[in-house]
């Protein structure tokens, strides 16, 4: 074997086993990137599965307090209808009389219906 051929096939061997080194950190790190991409991405999906699950149980629960609103509208109609024509008695005053200074109510109107009660 000739001096030259056994300067070359170490040297060649040896540049053959960096570049495979460097071919496997390189697959390596994309392997790697890839993964935590993949985590990323799963974690934000899960994220928004969440908000979107959190934005329809929300939808669903003002149609459930429309619909109850709906509901109390038409039980006060209905009792307004039902209600006996003319002034109300005592105590109608006196409970309306009381909600309204609850809220605060201090007009003259109020002075004057509500003053006594």
């Amino acid at each position: 074997m000739p001096v030259w051929l056994r300067i070359v096939l170490p040297a060649g061997a040896a540049i053959a086993i960096l570049l495979l080194v460097i071919l496997l950190q390189s697959a390596t790190s994309r392997a790697e990137s890839a993964e935590r991409d993949l985590r990323v991405k799963t974690a934000e999906a899960d994220q928004q599965k969440k908000r979107a699950d959190q934005l329809e149980q929300a939808a669903l629960q003002r149609l459930a307090d429309q619909a109850a609103v709906d509901a109390m509208g038409k039980d006060y109609d209905d009792a307004i209808d039902a209600a006996a024509n003319g002034a109300p008695d005592a105590s109608a005053v006196a409970l309306g009389c009381e909600r309204l200074r609850r809220a605060g109510a201090s007009s003259d109107t109020f002075k004057r219906v509500c003053g006594g009660h």
